[in-house]
């Protein structure tokens, strides 16, 4: 009696650890096929049909806080920049389950993550430094002040990082008494 108790705890607590739901081949299909229709707008640039290239889902990892998606090579022709690869990573979880809609979806081609095929001149500069800090970036850089110009969109996120950010708006032409006559 006491090992059919155990037994059935032990089935329970190793049942718990599995995700509700998977990630099933019409879902892993369907994603292929949007990444394809991603992929084949982009590389031709829209001035012809687009050229057929074939983006298959290999693998997916999931947890209810992660979502890996492994992709062919064909992926790695995109050419990613941190605003198309987020709407991208969004397109993808549109897809997904309603379990994983919340997860941060990653997206693997040819053995690398799709963040790291970012050109290092088309990258935030400012995730660069987190990325180099590390967990010192807070006590390195204590406070950052930005101007409101696109360039600093970003700085949202620095906050996150436990630096203080403030804005500096630039005063308008004609309106600083340096320019009165």
């Amino acid at each position: 009696m006491k090992n059919k108790v155990l037994y059935t705890l032990i089935s329970l607590f190793a049942l718990g650890n599995v995700s509700a739901a998977e990630i099933g081949s019409a879902t892993r299909q369907e994603i292929g096929r949007t990444l394809s229709r991603i992929v084949s707008r982009e590389v031709t640039s829209g001035y012809q049909k687009p050229e057929p290239i074939t983006v298959r889902v290999q693998a997916v990892k999931a947890s209810r806080s992660r979502v890996r998606i492994y992709a062919t090579a064909a992926l790695a022709n995109y050419p990613f920049r941190e605003e198309n690869l987020r709407a991208m990573r969004d397109s993808v979880r549109a897809l997904l389950p309603h379990e994983f809609r919340k997860a941060a979806v990653e997206l693997y081609t040819d053995g690398r993550e799709a963040s790291e095929l970012i050109p290092l001149a088309c990258r935030n500069a400012t995730q660069l430094r987190k990325e180099a800090f590390g967990e010192t970036f807070s006590q390195v850089f204590k406070s950052i002040t930005g101007d409101n110009g696109p360039e600093f969109s970003g700085f949202a996120q620095v906050e996150n990082w436990g630096s203080q950010v403030s804005s500096a708006p630039l005063p308008l032409l004609g309106t600083s008494s340096e320019c009165a006559p």
